[in-house]
């Protein structure tokens, strides 16, 4: 699997967005918390954490990859993405809309993974549908992400 293929995605538990009717900036607060949270847990090199923030029945749908369904395989993606050298990841909120208990955002990410001993950085493009769960919490239920073109 390429480098740039295992490394990445995004997101996590949310907390809740108080407004049930909509409110993007609630829900945009509550999406850039959990970046930051899922930043660390890559940072940490915990793909069992990461998997805790899709929903069960969550959908990853990573470049040049098969379909990841579901937590354990979304753990199962995620430490494979750490053997291959995955270290770090900032992930940046570019839109948020919001429709009652989903939320989608549009965002891009920055990577650092180890190649042969030495940090090589990546870029690219994301996009995850965020599905506010029964408790309250967002979790992430689809993400889909590719790299941007080599800078010139």
């Amino acid at each position: 699997m390429r480098i740039a293929v295992t490394a990445f995605l995004l997101l996590g538990v949310v907390a809740a967005c108080a407004d049930d009717q909509g409110d993007p900036t609630d829900a945009r607060r509550a999406i850039e918390t959990a970046n930051a949270q899922f930043a660390e847990r890559v940072k940490d090199h915990n793909a069992t954490a990461l998997a805790s923030f899709y929903t069960p029945d969550c959908i990853v749908l990573p470049p040049d990859h098969v379909m990841v369904r579901g937590r354990e395989m979304v753990a199962a993606f995620w430490s494979e993405a750490f053997q291959n050298g995955l270290k770090t990841m900032v992930l940046t909120t570019v839109d948020v809309e919001r429709h009652m208990d989903v939320a989608v955002e549009t965002g891009r990410f920055r990577l650092t993974v180890d190649v042969h001993g030495k940090p090589v950085d990546s870029a690219g493009k994301y996009v995850v549908v965020w599905k506010k769960q029964p408790s309250g919490v967002w979790q992430l239920h689809r993400d889909i992400w590719n790299a941007a073109p080599p800078a010139k």
